[in-house]
């Protein structure tokens, strides 16, 4: 707390005053005194008191004190707003990381299962027989090739290539599919009519 050293304006003593003391006494000459706060001041002359009002300051201080407490509440609103956006964003990154894990995980293959590495729209297009060579790394059984005698003159598709490939009747299986070794693999391949 600031103290102030101020003249009493009666008999010209010094007088210690306290920042948050409006009014006091002299201890001299005992005349009633009110500290200056910069609205309103009081000067004393012995027994005769003047006051002298400044009501353009007053008013000031009233929009200051208005502003102030507009821009308090403003940025209080605007605080709640902010953790509210903020708890939103961690909620809806939550879900979809929960989301994106539950779609991400990957069921291991049981005993007799076989997890496919590639979609079967990858192995269109490749050597029938380098398929069939993996597929039986993998562990299919029962794999049996067919070929689709559709080549005329061998440009643009190669005698060969897949054309299809179904494992289980399911020619549109993805990535990481499960199934039995002992499903039934079809490799339909391009060739050359006879």
């Amino acid at each position: 707390m600031k103290v102030y050293q101020m003249k009493c304006p009666a008999c010209g003593s010094k007088i210690d005053v306290k920042e948050d003391q409006k009014t006091f006494f002299c201890s001299y000459c005992g005349s009633k005194l009110f500290f200056d706060d910069g609205v309103q001041r009081i000067e004393v002359h012995n027994t005769e008191h003047k006051i002298y009002t400044d009501e353009a300051k007053i008013k000031e201080n009233d929009r200051k004190e208005k502003e102030l407490f507009y821009r308090d509440k403003q940025d209080k609103r605007n605080n709640w707003m902010a953790f509210g956006l903020i708890g939103l964003l961690l909620f809806i990154s939550l879900v979809f990381t929960g989301i994106g894990l539950w779609y991400e995980r990957e069921e291991a293959p049981g005993e007799g299962e076989i997890a496919i590495p590639m979609s079967a729209k990858a192995y269109h297009g490749e050597n029938y027989k380098e398929v069939v060579h993996e597929l039986e790394a993998m562990g299919f059984e029962n794999i049996e090739t067919v070929p689709k005698e559709d080549l005329v003159t061998g440009w643009i598709t190669k005698e060969g290539e897949v054309a299809r490939i179904s494992i289980a009747g399911d020619s549109k299986f993805e990535e990481g599919e499960i199934f039995s070794k002992e499903a039934d693999v079809i490799v339909t391949y391009h060739t050359f009519k006879k």
